[in-house]
């Protein structure tokens, strides 16, 4: 299962600011990350961000950051108090783009430290950012191993992802049109993303119908309706044997994209949003689009999408 790591906007550019102060030595913070556990992805989800004061690391040099472990102890108490999981993060102003040896000694005596401190499945890493605000980061398993993060991505204005594996799949034919209008990083982007689409009807329906024809890599449908008559010049690909059969909306348009064929991957949940199952199958997503109409379902959305650091589109009625 990937493990991934989340920040917001403003959490990225704190985190920048202290790791790159302009004087060109490394620095050092403690990102305190909540978690959403799930049977897709492990998502680490940033929560606090504590720089490391300058005048407590004992080294400070364009190569190298040092500082007493003991200086985050309350940390690790909070963490503990929290359920969270440690990230150590430092900045490779040179602009290096890999773990260095010394990071290396650094992180077999620190993380490992880290998670018998919680005595806990965890997962516990380190991460460097370089001075264009690119993140790339590992963490380590249950073995004992560091494994790289999926992926790093920012929640803000702009969406911005790291990728541990910067080369997806080779470009396929029924994207020609599309990418020589937007590029092939975003096909690529676009491939790599599991969006969640919550409410499948007027709205949800062609919502889902573009993004599987753009190529989206992975979809989730949360909606418990079956297709009504009402329904059935509002939903794509739905027929009237479908009324008659009461099929569920999720497993019409989940049929549908699977005809297509394009290698987009399909979770269809027939349940409330306010299930768990709905829940975790959602913060397990990259963003979310919000297609119901009831104030119920918005309050929701907007929470969840809050609580995992999730962009969400929402539908507006005009």
């Amino acid at each position: 299962m990937e493990v991934t790591l989340t920040l917001t906007e403003d959490q990225h550019e704190e985190l920048k600011a202290h790791l790159f102060p302009g004087d060109g030595y490394e620095a050092s913070a403690i990102i305190l990350c909540g978690r959403c556990t799930g049977d897709r992805r492990h998502r680490l989800v940033a929560r606090e961000v504590h720089p490391i004061p300058y005048k407590q690391c004992s080294e400070r040099t364009p190569l190298r950051v040092t500082w007493p472990t003991d200086v985050i102890t309350p940390l690790l108490d909070r963490a503990e108090k929290h359920g969270w999981t440690v990230i150590k993060s430092h900045s490779h102003p040179n602009g290096r783009a890999r773990f260095s040896k010394t990071d290396d000694e650094g992180d077999r005596k620190l993380i490992p430290a880290v998670r018998d401190w919680f005595d806990d499945d965890f997962f516990h890493g380190s991460v460097v950012m370089l001075p264009n605000g690119e993140i790339f980061g590992r963490y380590l398993d249950g073995k004992g191993d560091f494994v790289p993060l999926a992926h790093i991505n920012v929640v803000g204005d702009d969406l911005l992802f790291w990728y541990a594996d910067p080369h997806g799949d080779n470009i396929p034919d029924f994207v020609a049109s599309h990418t020589q209008a937007f590029g092939e990083g975003t096909f690529e982007r676009i491939r790599r993303l599991s969006i969640a689409v919550v409410g499948c009807s007027g709205t949800g329906s062609p919502v889902i119908e573009q993004l599987a024809r753009l190529g989206v890599g992975e979809l989730v449908l949360v909606d418990e309706d079956i297709i009504e008559e009402r329904n059935i010049n509002r939903i794509l690909n739905a027929t009237m044997n479908d009324v008659q059969d009461s099929r569920y909306k999720v497993g019409v348009l989940t049929e549908a994209i699977n005809r297509i064929g394009i290698g987009t991957r399909v979770i269809p949940l027939a349940t409330n949003l306010w299930t768990p199952q709905a829940v975790r199958a959602v913060a397990q997503c990259d963003l979310v689009f919000g297609c119901v109409d009831t104030i119920d379902g918005r309050f929701l959305l907007n929470t969840l999408a809050t609580y995992y650091i999730l962009p969400y589109i929402m539908r507006i009625k005009s």
